[in-house]
């Protein structure tokens, strides 16, 4: 094993272990993964002035670009904002500042992207980051599905879980009287996020024709994270898998296609059958405002409203980036935070809306048009593309694409590392395509060559 496939998969052992984590570790591992990335990729910038080579390769590079160029132009001008946003003790936590070393966070996420796709720009390196992703992807679901067993024999026996390690690994959402899968991950919701940057694709792989991956091995991990994924209870998660298991089914059934077709069926019937009992509890009941098992829902509804707000308010560069918890703070009923104010409110949990309320229509349109740029590439590389693992590749990226498209619209938010490595799959993924589309034009890197 060479070096950089050394440091890539370090990088990718690393990237679950981010975000707000349940275990205190006493630091924000993704925030230093950020920043290592942005270190190790100045080296790399050195490298290329050097050789006189272009700092962005491709047209969807300089589009990420831009929208953090908006997003900063954004944040600069939340500081006229001041009668409106809440100014608060300590200067961390005047919006302007905060919003600029968010921003900053932001930046060394890109570049942490930018190293990564020079580290898979192989088709060979890419290949193992996708096995190294896989392999522990499934290994977080399997300390997760530990730790539900366990918490499940723990009350049957009438133990306690509290302050013990599986506090770390499970959530007791007493809205539905049930354990709930978090492993690692701070909630659920994150879960099932990091899970769709690799479930679709194993999926599409078990019916591809390569022998570079193991089928056994396949059916194994997909069998975990399927358990993994309905185990969190994350209704986005659940609506995520039901969506893209009939996107499976209809293929299959367009393609007379038996593999992909028992796939599709299997999954459909299984998400079905196993969530069936408690999707009125878990789903319909939390929009009965008449019961507390509504509370997650109004509180979501509140983050949508004042987003609109403050996007009608501000509706050519919004209110700045991260800016959103200090405009609403105040505006929230008590029963929502536990206290009068609450700077550090979750986002709004919706990432079109909050698009529009911290950047305004000029970013939600930059961010419309790479997601657009993005859908079309995959499904011109699913369409056209010779190699059958390709193909196999892009449509599973195509569908976690889509299934984190589905997530968004309940949660929002791009400081995770997960999402910048999905993001370097998909980009890494256009850079080692060629093919002709149907126009007989030759296509790499994202872009047409006459």
């Amino acid at each position: 094993m060479n070096l950089k496939k050394i440091l890539l998969a370090f990088l990718i052992v690393l990237i679950p272990i981010t975000g707000e984590l349940k275990i205190n570790l006493g630091v924000r591992i993704d925030f230093v993964l950020a920043l290592l990335g942005a270190v190790l990729f100045l080296f790399l910038f050195v490298k290329k002035l050097i050789r006189g080579e272009k700092l962005f390769e491709a047209n969807y590079d300089y589009l990420l670009f831009i929208f953090l160029v908006v997003a900063t132009f954004s944040s600069i001008m939340s500081y006229y904002l001041k009668p409106e946003i809440i100014l608060h003790e300590t200067w961390l936590n005047f919006p302007f500042f905060r919003s600029l070393s968010r921003l900053a966070l932001l930046f060394s996420f890109f570049f942490f992207f930018l190293f990564l796709k020079e580290l898979i720009k192989e088709k060979k390196e890419y290949l193992f980051a996708l096995k190294t992703h896989f392999t522990v992807s499934t290994i977080v679901c399997i300390l997760g599905l530990i730790s539900w067993i366990l918490a499940y024999i723990y009350s049957i026996f009438n133990f306690s879980i509290s302050n013990s390690i599986l506090e770390n690994f499970i959530l007791i959402d007493h809205s539905v009287y049930t354990v709930r899968i978090t492993s690692i991950m701070a909630e659920p919701l994150i879960l099932g996020l990091y899970l769709m940057t690799s479930w679709p694709i194993l999926i599409s792989l078990l019916n591809s024709k390569t022998e570079e991956f193991d089928k056994k091995q396949l059916k194994f991990m997909i069998l975990i994270q399927t358990f993994t994924l309905i185990l969190t209870f994350s209704r986005s998660a659940w609506l995520a898998i039901l969506i893209i298991s009939l996107i499976v089914l209809f293929r299959a059934i367009k393609k007379i296609n038996v593999n992909l077709l028992k796939i599709g069926l299997i999954f459909t019937l299984f998400f079905l059958l196993l969530a069936s009992p408690i999707i009125k509890t878990h789903v319909f009941d939390s929009f009965d405002y008449s019961t507390d098992k509504s509370w997650s829902t109004k509180a979501r509804l509140y983050t949508i409203k004042y987003a609109l707000e403050a996007f009608r308010q501000h509706p050519i560069f919004g209110i700045g980036y991260e800016n959103y918890p200090f405009y609403a703070s105040k505006k929230y009923h008590p029963w929502i935070t536990g206290k009068e104010t609450y700077v550090d409110f979750p986002e709004v949990n919706n990432y079109p809306i909050r698009l529009l309320a911290e950047f305004g229509i000029v970013g939600f349109l930059i961010v419309f048009s790479i997601y657009l740029t993005i859908m079309r590439l995959l499904i011109r590389v699913v369409k056209f593309s010779k190699d059958n693992l390709i193909s196999s590749i892009s449509l599973g990226i195509l569908l976690g694409y889509l299934g984190l498209s589905i997530q968004s619209l309940f949660y929002s938010t791009i400081t995770y590392a997960f999402i910048w490595f999905f993001a370097a799959l998909i980009f890494g993924l256009f850079d080692l395509t060629s093919f002709k589309n149907s126009e007989g034009v030759s296509v790499k890197n994202g872009e047409s060559t006459k």
